[in-house]
């Protein structure tokens, strides 16, 4: 693209100290002592032909510039001369071969350069643009790996810290017994939201906060551009993937539907706002009290979601409307109650005949399951669609397809007497011995007659007669005149075994009169049965919190006991791991694998052992070492006692304690900063040594190395001086995970400048805006890892939270974090740089013209520019185009059964609009920044 230049003198200039323009000292003309021009003089009265400084002008001519009197030292053209009398160009004969390219990138031109770029200085510019093109093109690919590579050391370190575990006393769920559990010292939406949002978007932000930094605190096009580019595509991109991600058939639904409401609505206000203030209230103009307020909106994020996380944004009446079920003196809600006190109660209602609330079946189902907190079990998603589908008059046929309950002459009169159940579902406990159900009649004056008879139950959890779950029952019910209602009675048979709930069918059937008259069955003409099981498997717990064992033994014996319920067979995952805290205990080192990753009681058995084998050799100089045995995983109906009912997992430590020696020298206080084992050296220098083997071998090691593909050592090749720098940023082991935290975040800034030279480099060559290369290149290369992570969140999950809830979130934290903070730094420095850097802010340029130009009658007193243009409609594109996706995601919940997945072609057509918007997204703003710069 030609790009068209005037010569840049300074205009309108009163006195020298305005002008700022300085001539050479052989400049023979109106000099002053400093030889700046004098007042009201031109530039050419002043320094004649003579050149000026670059910033003065600060154009520069591309390749084809010829040696020509009017450029300064730097090669760039100055003063008043115009851009053909700078850039003469190589003649054929007397006529011009090509116009001369002016490009207005320093970079580009070598003028300046980058903060790493070019590497080769001003000679760069001399090679073939082709060349330079592929080698940018490779260059900004080979970076994008690196990025990938060192965030993925970083997320490391970020579970490692997140993953952090500390000891407290709880009671157990239901009890007054007080034990002690290890628990995560961090939330998991506090996590997401502050070091998990980080790590993912790092590069993103990084690069914001360095472009502005490098750019001498003025703002840039390239990191803003960069982090609206990549919510654009992390928002429609990567959630399109996600949706086509799910097999055919299967959804996924986002649970934490609080969490992920309050980012939803904070992403969309996050660049709402950007519109607010840089076109509305300071236009083109960042105040501090706006970068402050930007920066301060992350905290309280984090605040209100960890709220919602834990229910205090529940309104006042959702909580005066849960059903109150009264024990004692004061009142419990379900949520308060445990499993037994549930069964309980669900006996005494149906003791009573009387329904049973369906909040407490929920609660009961939530309280038993043995999946993912947060999510349904099968039981309960076959209870609600029978319930809502009987009260539709559907019921599920045995072939699973849905069949109405129909009456049995669909040709009576609408007057005629009709028999029906009184409920359509019974809920009972096994141990109730029997279930009434009522029958009633309408037009009571005369004698009236139904038969009724059971059926075995539907779907795999169908109570049958063979299996004896309930005694087959057949009969009639007479109605003599003036009688409403009947009973039928059918018994329960109770077992000792742990088993699903069962459900079996209770249907009328051929309705008479005496005398007779039309009569029906009505839709309510089939009840449902369910019979709830009552023999408790039990909970595990270990009995004792923790174990000391030394090593000469060989072995430590952990028991785990069952209690409140020894029925059935059942079972947990037991497994062990390497401590946590200080003095961790190390596998292969301290302890042994386990022989068995299972742990299984019999039918009233109430304890196991785990034995968990010792290394005798062992050597450890302050003779202490503990690590962790968890028990996770319940399966036949048993739970995890801990201090709630969805607890995942139940911890117990092993302490190995050699002797009680202890040491004052510099290397135990060392160890007990950075919480690393005592014998720190070796195990650094080991560790590092196989840091760097693993960046050595193709995959990983000698024995992958063996089996790697070509491509593997391809990749494996390309990538190695990424691996060898990378090989030193500390483990995780030492510092909790801080300390690579720290190194890993400093190595994605290097190489994040690297990214961002490289960018301005490649746009620069092929013509290509900053704007367009950060909402493009810059932003799929940032973005690329975390597709390929929510992609397979979404296939491998059970719900769509890790794999689009957090996308949401991250968008938000880009613009509080990635622009908040860098603007409200810039705020400050130029609120108190000002009158110290005036001249240079004067003759700083935005486009084509100088901020002098620009800004100065609108803000005299200058301040932190943030040029709105082609920012401001990319923001209100994608900001329309966030509000479409959310409200296609709330349609997908509605419809599809869940955000992620669904039904052909819903599936397919979602997927469409979403890359359709982002599309449309990057062809809009870059229509309007290719406009904007002609």
């Amino acid at each position: 693209m030609r790009l068209f230049f005037h010569a840049a003198a300074v205009a309108a200039a009163k006195d020298c100290s305005q002008a700022s323009v300085v001539c050479p000292a052989a400049a023979p003309l109106k000099l002053t002592a400093d030889f700046a021009c004098l007042a009201d003089c031109t530039i050419a009265e002043c320094c004649g032909n003579s050149c000026v400084t670059a910033k003065a002008a600060g154009l520069a001519c591309g390749s084809g510039k010829t040696d020509n009197p009017y450029f300064d030292e730097t090669q760039l053209c100055v003063g008043d001369c115009t851009p053909e009398q700078c850039c003469t160009c190589p003649t054929s004969g007397d006529h011009m071969i090509d116009p001369p390219q002016i490009c207005e990138s320093d970079n580009c031109q070598g003028a300046g350069g980058g903060t790493v770029l070019p590497l080769f200085g001003a000679g760069e510019q001399e090679w073939p643009n082709g060349l330079r093109i592929v080698l940018y093109l490779l260059g900004l690919a080979w970076c994008f790996m690196g990025v990938a590579l060192i965030s993925d050391v970083f997320m490391a370190a970020i579970e490692t810290i997140t993953s952090q575990e500390t000891t407290v006393e709880l009671c157990v769920a239901g009890t007054d017994e007080k034990r002690k559990f290890r628990v995560r010292l961090w939330n998991d939406t506090v996590a997401n939201l502050t070091l998990m949002a980080l790590g993912s978007s790092a590069p993103e932000i990084l690069l914001s906060c360095i472009e502005l930094i490098s750019n001498n605190f003025y703002a840039g096009a390239l990191g803003p551009s960069t982090i609206v580019g990549s919510a654009s595509f992390n928002l429609l991109g990567i959630t399109a993937v996600c949706v086509m991600a799910i097999p055919k058939g299967e959804s996924r639904i986002v649970e934490g539907k609080a969490v992920f409401a309050i980012t939803s609505i904070s992403s969309i206000f996050a660049y709402f706002w950007l519109l607010i203030i840089l076109v509305f209230v300071s236009p083109n103009r960042v105040e501090i009290w706006e970068g402050f307020l930007t920066f301060i909106m992350f905290p309280v994020l984090v605040i209100m979601a960890f709220a919602a996380d834990r229910g205090w944004l529940a309104s006042q009446r959702a909580a005066l409307t849960k059903l109150v079920y009264a024990e004692d003196d004061a009142g419990h809600t379900a949520d308060d109650l445990t499993v037994d006190k549930l069964r309980r109660l669900i006996a005494e209602f149906n003791a009573k005949q009387e329904p049973v609330p369906h909040d407490l079946m929920v609660k009961l189902d939530a309280k038993t399951k043995t999946a993912k907190p947060g999510t349904k079990s099968k039981a309960l998603r076959r209870i609600e669609a029978t319930r809502q589908a009987l009260r539709k008059g559907l019921v599920p046929s045995s072939s699973g397809e849905v069949m109405r309950v129909t009456s049995k002459d669909e040709e009576s009169p609408p007057d005629a007497l009709a028999f029906e159940f009184e409920r359509t579902v019974y809920e009972i406990m096994e141990n109730a011995g029997k279930v009434v159900l009522t029958v009633k009649r309408t037009h009571l004056e005369q004698q009236a007659t139904i038969d009724y008879c059971t059926e075995d139950g539907l779907g795999p959890d169908a109570a049958t007669a063979a299996s004896k779950d309930y005694e087959p029952t057949a009969g009639s019910l007479v109605f003599e005149p003036g009688v409403e209602s009947l009973t039928v009675t059918v018994g329960i048979i109770d077992d000792d075994q742990q088993t699903n709930d069962k459900n079996f069918l209770v249907k009328l059937s051929n309705p008479r009169t005496l005398p007779e008259m039309p009569c029906k069955i009505s839709a309510n003409g089939q009840a449902t049965v369910l019979i709830l099981n009552d023999d408790f498997a039990g909970g595990f717990q270990w009995s004792a919190d923790e174990y000391r064992a030394r090593s000469e033994t060989g072995e430590v014996k952990l028991k785990v006991s069952r209690r409140n319920g020894c029925s059935g067979i059942v079972g947990c995952t037991v497994a062990v791991r390497d401590g946590t805290m200080a003095k961790p205990g190390v596998l292969g080192k301290d302890y042994l694998e386990l022989q068995q990753d299972k742990l299984e009681f019999q039918h009233n058995e109430t304890e196991k052992e785990v034995i968990v084998l010792l290394n005798k050799d062992r050597q450890i100089s302050n003779g202490r070492a503990i690590f962790h045995v968890d028990l996770t995983a319940p399966y036949g109906g048993a739970t995890l006692m801990g201090y709630d009912d969805n607890i995942e997992k139940l911890t117990c430590d092993v302490i190995i304690d050699e002797s009680e020696d202890k040491t004052d020298s510099k290397l135990h206080l060392l160890t007990q900063v950075l919480q690393v084992p005592t014998d720190f050296h070796k195990l650094a220098a080991g560790t590092f040594v196989e840091q760097m083997q693993q960046a050595l071998y193709c995959n990983g090691s000698a024995e992958a190395q063996r089996d790697s593909s070509p491509i593997d050592w391809v990749l494996h090749l390309v990538n190695l001086p990424w691996k060898i720098l990378f090989a030193v940023v500390p483990p995780t082991k030492y510092c909790g995970g801080w300390l690579t935290f720290c190194f890993s975040l400093m190595m994605i800034g290097i190489v994040t400048a690297i990214v961002g030279d490289m960018a301005g480099l490649l746009g620069c060559v092929i013509g290509m805006p900053d704007e367009i290369t950060a909402i493009t290149l810059v932003a799929l290369g940032t973005s690329l890892p975390d597709t390929f992570a929510s992609k397979t969140a979404a296939m491998q999950d059970p719900n769509a939270d890790a794999s689009i809830g957090n996308v949401t979130g991250s968008n938000s934290v880009n613009v509080f974090l990635g622009l908040g903070l860098p603007w409200f730094i810039g705020a400050i420095y130029w609120s108190n740089n000002w009158e110290t850097e005036l001249d240079e802010w004067l003759t700083h340029r935005v486009g084509k013209k100088t901020y002098a130009e620009e800004y100065l009658g609108k803000y005299p007193d200058g301040g932190f520019m943030v040029p709105a243009g082609s920012l401001a409609f990319s923001v209100a594109v994608f900001t329309t185009c966030a509000v479409l996706c959310i409200a296609l995601l709330l349609l997908r919940r509605a419809f599809c059964g869940g955000e992620l997945g669904g039904p052909s072609p819903q599936r397919e057509v979602s997927a469409g609009i979403m890359l359709s918007l982002w599309l449309i997204y990057i062809s809009l703003s870059s229509w309007n920044t290719l406009a904007s710069k002609d």
